[in-house]
């Protein structure tokens, strides 16, 4: 054993207190007290185990309905994991868990949390999903270190301007929330690789969005948006998914800084004209455009031999010459005729 100790699924309602006795524990010739819930080692001893401080703590999948104040006394965790339990608060008391790095609570009934949550300044990840709360407190900022921030499916409409302060962030997860609007601070985030903010309200994205010179891959589909978003520094852009918004164009100059672009998708919109820029996009092999309300392609598209699949089912496309629609048949995977909701004669 080396300071982790796996209580997951063990049908616990509570946390054993004997974790909490072995830690305040200093004469090494006091005897620890046997845990009497379970057995939780393959021999009878008393040292269930060793003398190595507690650094991994897994109490998940259990029906524990909070944590102990005792939690506190575990200040060497390193990683602490309660998820699909029925937690309804958390203690305040677990601002003393200075160390911890990583803090998994998905799949509870959190409605709030503590202050005391944003005084464990040494988080890298934090993932709050699957719970019932509304709203994040602008103590968040305070979280300098975290990395990874997963805060989907849950009940946020706002979030405060000071999300901007996690300046480290590689990785944020919101989908599934009622987001109506990001504050402009998001573009602050200068290390964000990863975003997910799809199925939420959003009508528009803060022209800050540009600023995310790192940003790799977006999901922002299932949103109401309108106007395609700002990506005028996202170099390192390789993915954008936008489908099932509201969106009705897209300009070239919206596209000529996306030099890594991968993936395109924006299916499920109401876009009529594609920009000529999509067939210059050095690095593109995938577009999506089905079911909007394209009635014709860029000429030149067949001529980007990179794009490998092209999706556009479900589109007015009366005006489409014969000789591209050739071209793409035989050079991408594309058979815009093989569907009666493809391309009309």
């Amino acid at each position: 054993m080396n300071g982790i100790l796996n209580l997951a699924s063990r049908g616990l309602t509570e946390v054993p207190t004997e974790i909490f006795l072995d830690e305040i524990i200093e004469d090494e010739n006091q005897q620890r007290p046997k845990l009497k819930t379970a057995d939780f080692t393959q021999n009878n001893t008393d040292a269930w185990w060793n003398r190595e401080p507690l650094k991994t703590l897994d109490l998940s999948s259990n029906s524990l309905i909070t944590l102990p104040n005792e939690i506190e006394t575990l200040d060497n965790l390193l990683v602490l994991i309660v998820q699909n339990n029925q937690l309804t608060s958390l203690p305040d008391s677990i601002r003393r868990l200075r160390l911890l790095e990583k803090f998994v609570l998905t799949q509870n009934q959190l409605t709030t949390l503590p202050d005391g949550l944003f005084y464990c300044s040494s988080l890298l990840y934090l993932n709050l999903s699957r719970n019932h709360l509304t709203k994040l407190s602008t103590k968040i900022g305070d979280l300098s270190y975290l990395q990874e921030l997963d805060l989907s499916e849950n009940d946020f409409e706002l979030f405060p301007k000071q999300i901007g302060y996690l300046t480290k962030l590689t990785k944020l997860t919101v989908a599934k929330n009622r987001l109506r609007a990001l504050p402009n601070e998001f573009g602050a985030l200068y290390n964000l690789r990863s975003l997910d903010i799809s199925h939420n309200q959003l009508t528009q994205l803060p022209d800050s969005f540009g600023d995310l010179i790192n940003l790799e891959e977006v999901y922002a589909n299932s949103n109401r948006l309108t106007i395609f978003p700002c990506f005028n520094q996202c170099t390192k852009l390789k993915e954008i998914h936008l489908a099932d918004n509201q969106l009705t164009e897209i300009t070239d100059s919206q596209l000529e800084s996306l030099l890594s672009l991968l993936s395109l998708n924006v299916r499920g919109n109401k876009i009529r004209i594609l920009p000529e820029q999509i067939v210059l996009l050095p690095n593109l092999e995938r577009l999506d455009v089905t079911n909007n309300d394209l009635a014709d392609l860029p000429s030149k598209i067949a001529l980007n031999k990179k794009i490998k699949n092209i999706s556009m089912i479900g589109n007015p496309l009366g005006k489409i010459r014969k000789d591209v629609i050739r071209i793409l048949k035989y050079t991408n995977d594309l058979d815009p005729l093989a569907s009666k909701t493809g391309v009309r004669k």
